[in-house]
């Protein structure tokens, strides 16, 4: 049985993230609604970003009664109270960003989840230096770099699970006038458009973890990973029960998702993670636990004698379309990603248990990978293009779940948004397929509620 996690500090980020693609309410709700919309998506953040449920809901409730703002726990409401004024937080200590509260970036005078939206927005490329109200006071961790580790700790601070008397450190906006390119971290280049994209979804990224544990779940008694990585991709397990490699359980079917995709004139890849001396480097179709840290049985595609030649190392289709991860962000700088992109981390970094370069903090790797590779994502031109980035796990720690599943997208919900549907891998395929309007649906995508009710239009 595969042990828990904890949850991921980086999931909080993820939200704050989705929330900047939301268009605003048609209509203003009441104050009572707000209010409690407001308390509610608190406790959520709170538990985001490592909270215990109990002691943010203990902290969140506590903060509002302290304000005086019994509406929040009271339908009946309190006369005079504004919404917007419910967390507002009294301005921390001023380090060394002259007067200006530090942590206050767009300068409102409080220091909550508003300015941490604007430091995510920074570090992703959506917001230029520029448009940063106060950047002096983004260092809230002093390390002379203003990004998505600030945001997180100025989300933590908002919802009460550290204090909010930051002292910022020395970060300013780079000099608009000088002749020498400044370096920064490789990211690929943001839009400058600040219109929402029209039309359909057009580009999805699928990003798959392993073993961590609302509503989503692998389908029944699923396990170990195998069965729910064919399962992406076909519908169906095809009764396996195994990790075992291609030469033991390949199929001899054409019924699976990227055929349709073929077919339909739609592009897809499969990005597997490897690294070090002899690691995956794209020359072969990998049939074999080759490399260092790639794992066969997390790419399902080679599964598929059609895609394999028959579990051929030298097979076309599969070399020219099962890619080392190295290969992504190029993909993603020049707008060369195919519309469909199955994203596999390596066992380092997947936090897969028992793996030697993870140790016993395998949580950790994963979650500094997603930290680092997801806002590559969200700055490209393809995501921003209607693109939609699903991120979820292969199975249950426990049982069959449940598993976390975050959706990202301009056309998302956002704002935090959660539902109480059940859903499981084959809501995800038949989500996929419904985006790139290919049929037949496969196996148990046929009869599978699919994640619409997560974007504000769909496809």
């Amino acid at each position: 049985m595969r042990s828990r996690p904890k949850a991921l500090g980086w999931t909080s980020l993820v939200t704050l993230l989705a929330a900047l693609h939301v268009a605003p309410a048609a209509e203003a709700a009441s104050a009572a609604r707000q209010c409690r919309r407001a308390c509610r998506d608190k406790i959520g953040v709170c538990i985001g970003v490592g909270g215990r449920p109990r002691v943010c809901r203990k902290n969140v409730l506590g903060r509002c009664k302290q304000a005086g703002v019994g509406v929040c726990q009271n339908p009946a409401g309190s006369p005079g109270i504004s919404p917007g004024q419910v967390f507002q937080q009294t301005p921390a200590v001023s380090g060394t960003a002259t007067i200006q509260t530090c942590g206050d970036v767009n300068g409102d005078g409080i220091v909550n989840i508003g300015d941490a939206l604007v430091v995510a927005e920074f570090d992703v490329g959506l917001r230029q230096c520029s448009q940063l109200i106060h950047p002096e006071a983004c260092d809230v961790n002093g390390d002379g770099a203003c990004n998505i580790d600030d945001a997180l700790r100025i989300a933590q601070c908002d919802v009460g699970l550290i204090s909010c008397a930051f002292t910022c450190g020395p970060f300013r906006c780079p000099s608009t006038t000088s002749t020498t390119t400044t370096t920064s971290t490789t990211r690929p280049p943001a839009t400058t458009t600040t219109t929402r994209p029209s039309g359909a979804i057009r580009t999805v990224f699928l990003i798959l973890m392993e073993n961590t544990a609302e509503q989503y779940y692998n389908p029944p008694n699923m396990h170990p990973s195998l069965p729910n990585y064919l399962w992406l991709e076909a519908g169906t397990n095809f009764g396996i029960f195994d990790d075992n490699d291609p030469s033991q359980n390949a199929q001899n079917t054409g019924s699976h998702l990227v055929n349709l995709l073929e077919a339909a004139g739609i592009s897809w890849k499969t990005y597997q993670e490897d690294e070090g001396s002899g690691a995956f480097d794209g020359t072969y179709c990998p049939i074999g636990n080759d490399g260092n840290y790639y794992d066969v049985n997390h790419n399902p595609f080679v599964y598929f004698d059609d895609v394999t030649n028959n579990t051929s190392s030298t097979a076309t289709r599969c070399i020219q379309h099962v890619r080392p991860y190295s290969e992504f962000l190029t993909d993603l700088v020049n707008n060369t990603v195919p519309r469909y992109n199955f994203i596999v981390p390596d066992l380092c970094h997947d936090m897969h248990e028992g793996i030697s370069c993870s140790q016993t903090n395998r949580v950790l790797y994963g979650d500094t990978w997603l930290s680092t590779e997801v806002p590559k994502i969200l700055a490209s031109q393809a995501y921003l293009n209607n693109g939609a980035l699903f991120i979820t796990w292969d199975e249950g720690a426990s049982g069959d779940g449940p598993i976390g599943m975050i959706v990202l997208s301009p056309k998302a919900k956002g704002r935090g948004y959660a539902n109480t549907v059940a859903y499981d891998h084959s809501s995800t395929l038949r989500t996929v397929e419904e985006i790139f309007g290919v049929t037949p649906m496969l196996g148990g995508a046929a009869s599978a509620t699919d994640l619409r009710d997560l974007f504000v239009s769909f496809p």
